[in-house]
């Protein structure tokens, strides 16, 4: 045995010997991927490799940059962060030097960020013209030192008829020949050019060329007549009168879309890519000739549009009187509605309060918008807003709206706007119509709660408490009956921080409150709550509440959302007067959305929660104790997939709640 153990012995001395003398003769060695990397002018991130056979440190020279390793071992990825380059016009360059601990060997990498990227830009990306021969400008900018390069394509089969074409002054000029066809004809011109770092820059317009028009061949008709036009280029010679609406300008609206309204209430939407100098109230005599009539289907009603519309289709224009709108109530909104001016009488915010957009901002106007794909996230909010006779229409706002940040009021009045349909994927059903205000003064409600037409009976904000503890079995409304009960039917009590099949505080978004200086923060912690552990037996639960005395229209609201990918997606509203035998809500049924990401961006989720509006049974009316409930109706996620049961983790939020009657 001890001579065994000798033998072991002498053996691991050799091997010391031979690594010591493999370590004396083996050089330390570092190197990068590539000797030259170069960033963006903006802040963003660059990676590159470390190679080394041991250990090293890398040294950054200037504040700019950070790196999130600065010392490893063997070969590593890293990832560099850059601040902007505040210099519009030149690069910046760092040296990151990597170093062996041994002192063997040292390596340089150069990263260069690049200045302004080159940019061409135009006033319009189209423009339409009139048959004349005649000369036109755009408005052209560019940060390229030497100027651009332009250039003309045709149709096939299309002889040349644009000319003299230059950038100059700020202003990309051409002449166009007299088109003598009976079509109309497009062109497209490019303006390209590249930087001394050799970055292109390229940008085309779009000119597009009446066919050979004589107005004084045009025939007055009626809107009738244009409505019931073949899709298509309009080949009739014929102008129709009437009073502006949307001008084309209009933030809350498409770009270009402008109408026209007549006497009788029709109305003819048509969209231009330039400004026709239009305002609201103006008369204005509108050929149609050499138009394009299509019909759109933005959701679930269509309309006729016709574009291509250019100055040489405005013949008459003079200041009028505005457009008075139709006085409605939201069940008697229609089709033939559709794009009309309507005043919405007795109407009030279904949850008064927040902002008219109540997204997360970092997604509305900071860099969560970009993780969104292109056409994945739709650029408005939709505000449910209810009448006196519990029906509920979808206000939308959008991004650019300038005053989508201030507070919603919180009283009744009217709300006046152009009735729409349109789809929300973002959203889900947002029912067949919805309203656009076309300025704040529109949205003419009270300011005060006290001035509305409901009164709260019961409310619950979810702010968590001061003095919470958790485990606590309820907590009392924000509003209304003290006593009433909210709670989750496989639940034991409340907690601060998420704990299984329990209800806990979550945060909740203020279209209209931020929480720093610049207002592109909006989250609020500990002001929603959610749950997990759901099948379709499982229920949120308001309980212990009294209609004693109350006749008048009783309604629920609430906000909600459930967890991305994962979460329940289909409830439904059912009412009790004993606990026992429940009863469906008429179009009580709900689709909650699931509640994006940053790494998690998708249409059919959103980051922020649904505003949802119900109209409660006359049942409900003159009783001790009524019992309401958010039942889980089924197994398919907000991905859309049928699953035998949710995960353990898959949650449901409620942001507000409250039940509510017609004073």
């Amino acid at each position: 045995m001890k001579h065994i153990y000798l033998q072991i012995l002498a053996l691991l001395s050799v091997l010391s010997i031979g690594l010591a003398s493999c370590s004396k003769s083996e050089q330390g060695m570092i190197s990068f991927d590539t000797p030259e990397i170069s960033a963006v002018s903006s802040a963003g991130t660059v990676t590159f490799i470390v190679r080394s056979n041991t250990t090293w440190t890398l040294e950054p020279s200037c504040e700019w940059i950070t790196l999130n390793i600065t010392k490893g071992a063997q070969g590593a990825s890293v990832i560099a962060s850059v601040l902007a380059n505040p210099d519009k016009d030149k690069p910046r360059t760092v040296y990151i030097t990597g170093r062996t601990c041994d002192g063997d060997a040292e390596a340089v990498l150069t990263l260069t960020q690049m200045p302004d990227e080159p940019y061409i830009s135009l006033g319009v990306a189209e423009l339409p013209v009139s048959s004349d021969a005649a000369e036109h400008s755009v408005p052209i900018t560019t940060n390229l030192e030497d100027g651009v390069t332009v250039s003309v394509e045709y149709e096939e089969g299309t002889q040349p008829w644009i000319s003299g074409v230059k950038a100059d002054g700020g202003e990309l000029t051409f002449k166009v020949a007299q088109n003598p066809t009976s079509k109309n004809r497009t062109a497209v011109i490019t303006a390209s050019g590249k930087d001394k770092f050799d970055r292109e820059a390229k940008i085309a317009l779009k000119v597009i060329q009446s066919l050979n028009m004589d107005p004084s061949l045009a025939v007055e008709t009626d809107f009738s007549h244009v409505i019931s036009l073949s899709v298509g280029q309009v080949m009739e010679s014929v102008y129709v009168k009437g009073t502006v609406v949307l001008d084309g300008k209009n933030p809350n609206f498409s770009a270009g879309y402008c109408t026209i309204q007549n006497a009788e209430g029709q109305v003819i939407v048509f969209k231009s890519s330039v400004d026709l100098g239009l305002k609201a109230g103006d008369d204005i005599t509108l050929w149609l000739l050499g138009t394009e009539l299509r019909e759109m289907n933005d959701g679930d009603a269509k309309y006729l549009l016709f574009s291509g519309v250019g100055f040489q289709h405005i013949m008459k224009k003079s200041a009028g009187v505005p457009v008075e709108p139709l006085s409605v109530h939201i069940s008697d909104l229609s089709e033939s509605m559709l794009y009309r001016l309507v005043k919405l009488q007795d109407v009030e915010f279904s949850i008064p309060f927040g902002g008219y957009v109540n997204y997360n901002e970092w997604y509305v106007a900071g860099p969560g918008l970009s993780k969104f794909k292109e056409g994945d996230f739709v650029q408005n909010y939709p505000a449910s807003v209810r009448d006196i006779n519990g029906n509920h229409v979808y206000m939308l706002t959008n991004f650019a709206v300038p005053y989508r940040s201030r507070s919603v009021p919180q009283g009744a009045g009217s709300l006046t706007g152009i009735v729409v349909s349109e789809k929300n994927s973002n959203m889900g059903n947002i029912g067949r119509f919805q309203i656009r205000h076309v300025e704040e003064t529109d949205i003419a409600m009270a300011k005060n709660r006290s001035d509305g037409f409901t009164d709260v009976l019961v409310e619950w904000d979810f702010t968590k408490p001061a003095g919470f503890t958790d485990g606590q079995k309820s907590f009392a409304p924000s509003a209304g009956q003290k006593n009433a009960v909210f709670f989750k039917s496989n639940s034991t009590g409340f907690y601060s921080a998420y704990k299984k099949g329990e209800i806990y505080f979550v945060e909740e978004y203020r279209g209209d409150e931020f929480t720093d200086a610049a207002k592109t923060a909006n989250t609020f912690k500990n002001c929603a709550v959610s749950s997990s552990l759901w099948d379709t037996g499982t229920y949120w639960l308001i309980s212990n509440v009294s209609t004693a005395g109350i006749n008048g229209t009783l309604s629920l609201q609430f906000a909600s959302n459930s967890l991305t990918s994962t979460g329940p997606a289909f409830f439904i509203v059912e009412w009790s007067l004993d606990g026992t035998t429940w009863t469906a809500v008429p179009d009580g049924e709900y689709q909650v959305m699931g509640q994006c990401t940053s790494s998690v961006t998708r249409a059919d989720h959103m980051p922020g929660h649904k505003v949802y509006d119900f109209k409660l049974p006359t049942e409900l009316n003159n009783q001790n104790n009524i019992q309401i409930r958010l039942r889980l109706n089924s197994y398919v996620n907000v991905s859309g997939e049928t699953v035998a049961s949710f995960p353990a983790g898959a949650t449901n939020r409620i942001a507000h709640l409250s039940v509510k009657y017609n004073k």
